[in-house]
């Protein structure tokens, strides 16, 4: 994909969050966040259905490399700042809330 298709806000360097989880031991993406803060700027994360957030997890990785993981993630590439994407597994649709809704 060339920078001049790429789908998402930020570019495929872009520094996102995920787990352990989700880089070694394989699970499916099944929740995407798409957030701004002041300091940080946008943030995207990706994490699986475990909740498992804790800081021995948790890792940044490039936005490209989470993508070669799971290439269907581009279908929420548009997501909004300030909403999230969730699907019961990595075959289901994509529902999108708000944050505040969570």
């Amino acid at each position: 994909m060339s920078e001049r298709t790429w789908p998402f806000d930020v570019p495929p360097t872009a520094v996102v969050v995920t787990t352990t989880h989700v880089t070694t031991d394989g699970k499916a993406i099944l929740q995407v966040t798409h957030e701004s803060d002041p300091e940080e700027g946008i943030i995207w994360q990706f994490h699986s259905d475990d909740g498992d957030y804790s800081a021995g997890v948790l890792l940044l990785v490039r936005l490209d490399e989470v993508l070669a993981l799971d290439s269907s993630l581009q279908a929420i590439a548009t997501l909004p700042i300030g909403m999230q994407a969730r699907r019961k597994d990595r075959n289901s649709p994509w529902t999108v809330t708000s944050l505040d809704a969570s």
